[in-house]
């Protein structure tokens, strides 16, 4: 150990902030210690405040991990002290302060060995006080993660009888606000209550009401008025249809199945993988499920419950989790993130669970939608592109426009292509009648706008084009979506020939193997 590294060691035991200071101005090598941090926070100092302001300001590195696995935040929240965990958090994040270096920053919920995060530790103090609780959780903390003894913030609250911090933990629990909002018919916020807004038109509530309750011995007739009156589904029935048209369950086996595969899915699938679900979690934050309620944990939950549930396949077939974590990676995670977040603002979280798993069928084919390399979307679309709108297709090549930008409106199945109440409606298709009327969707909306983009001279001016025509149409532009069929059998003969394709391929790599 170099001298000028024991000088400051000592220097901080000492609570010598004085030398600190001088050393780290002179010498500024000594910063990158890796553990200087955890070393001030083992102080018992009046000091430690201001030895930590002096070595955070300086750059030190407040990520790193000690034998424990505990990172400083870990060790902030442990003294349950206000002042040093935000002290932790926003120096470290501050990009604006030039000496901090890229290193410096944190994981909010970085994992020591034990599987707890910072804010299992604030939680488990035996300090009652919750302000660094609900500090942490301001600022991103998960509150549905789960330490190696399966237990989650809220369970370490609850044991301790910390009623205060468990009401900030507790998933079901809606947080408090003095906040007062608007909802449509959507539940979405309506930012202008006092203007009327336009009346939804929607179909009659009773009838739907009576269709929900005899859906499994629903009469053809009774199947043909649905069809008819999909483009007005009222949305006061709309969870139950889903259910019906997926046949999804609630059921307390569903529920336990739910929950179990969180509780595996969040100590199985790695760190990396999980901290990109969070950083993917901020979706419709207008919906009532994530303003009033605890959407964005509800949706980690999902996620992670339905990718670990996802690798599980057959039972026979034990995956470990490199191999399990290998095919996560080739979901699109983004996009799981909105699809699941959609179905929370329709359907409750067991509703939803179980719905995404009927959409695994060959009937939806989910699973090709999420593939990172969407190998089926790839084959189909643009030869049905081809086919149906060639003298768009011929345009819009000639210009150097990229055909693959359509590809990625079945990525997360057109929620960043139109606005949400339209896709809404795009998805009472899809569950009613399943993957292939995304195709007909896309085809039919290319025809819409045929017309402007014939006229136009570059891709860019084609991109903003279509961009700026999705952003305005209103839910009711569903019935010029599907006004005009494509036939069966050409999508059965592009299908058909995807599959002779993989075939093939499969063949001559056998070939190229042996």
């Amino acid at each position: 150990m170099e001298p000028k590294t024991t000088l400051l060691k000592n220097a901080v035991e000492k609570g010598d902030l004085k030398t600190v200071r001088t050393l780290l101005q002179k010498n500024r090598d000594l910063i990158k210690e890796p553990l200087l941090l955890h070393i001030i926070l083992s102080l018992h100092s009046y000091e430690v405040i201001d030895l930590c302001h002096a070595v955070i300001t300086a750059g030190c590195i407040c990520g790193a991990k000690n034998e424990k696995g505990e990172t400083p935040l870990h060790l902030a929240a442990r003294t349950n002290n206000l002042i040093l965990v935000e002290m932790i958090v926003e120096n470290s994040m501050r990009k604006e302060n030039k000496n901090i270096p890229e290193n410096a920053s944190i994981n909010i919920n970085a994992i020591d060995n034990e599987g707890k995060t910072p804010l299992h530790v604030a939680a488990a103090t035996t300090c009652a006080e919750p302000s660094v609780v609900k500090y942490l959780i301001q600022n991103g903390a998960s509150i549905v993660s789960i330490d190696n003894n399966g237990m989650t913030p809220y369970d370490y609250a609850e044991k301790l009888k910390h009623f205060a911090k468990a009401q900030l933990l507790n998933i079901e629990e809606e947080p408090e606000t003095d906040e007062t909002h608007t909802y449509d018919a959507f539940n979405f916020e309506v930012s202008y209550p006092d203007q009327s807004p336009r009346k939804e038109r929607h179909s009659d509530n009773v009838k739907w009401s009576v269709i929900v309750g005899q859906w499994k011995n629903a009469t053809t007739k009774e199947q043909k008025w649905v069809k008819k009156h999909l483009s007005v589904l009222n949305p006061n029935v709309r969870a139950r249809m889903w259910e019906c048209f997926t046949h999804a369950t609630s059921t307390k086996a569903v529920h336990e199945e739910y929950l179990k595969s969180f509780s595996e899915g969040s100590k199985r699938i790695s760190p990396e993988i999980l901290k990109e679900i969070r950083m993917n979690l901020n979706v419709f934050n207008d919906h009532r499920v994530f303003i009033e309620g605890r959407g964005k944990y509800k949706l980690e939950r999902l996620v992670v419950s339905y990718l670990y549930d996802e690798t599980i396949g057959d039972e026979s077939v034990e995956l470990s989790d490199e191999e399990r974590n290998k095919k996560i990676k080739s979901v699109v995670t983004p996009s799981l993130c909105k699809i699941g977040g959609l179905l929370l603002c329709v359907v409750g979280e067991d509703v939803a669970f179980s719905l995404l798993r009927q959409l695994r069928s060959d009937k939806y084919s989910i699973g090709n939608f999420l593939d990172i390399e969407m190998p089926e979307t790839l084959f189909i679309f643009p030869r049905l592109f081809k086919i149906e709108i060639a003298i768009l297709y011929d345009k819009l090549s000639a210009i150097g426009f990229e055909l693959n930008y359509f590809i990625t409106w079945f990525a997360d199945l057109f929620i960043d292509v139109f606005p949400v109440r339209l896709v809404i409606r795009i998805w009472d298709y899809y569950l009613y009648e399943g993957k292939d009327v995304l195709y007909i969707i896309a085809i039919n909306y290319l025809k819409y706008l045929k017309s402007d983009l014939m006229k136009v001279t570059s891709a860019d001016e084609a991109y903003a084009l279509i961009e700026t025509v999705s952003n305005k149409l209103s839910d009711s532009f569903i019935t010029s979506l599907l006004k005009e069929k494509i036939e069966k059998s050409t999508l059965q003969t592009i299908r058909s020939n995807f599959k002779n394709h993989c075939y093939f391929k499969a063949q001559n790599q056998k070939i190229i193997t042996i």
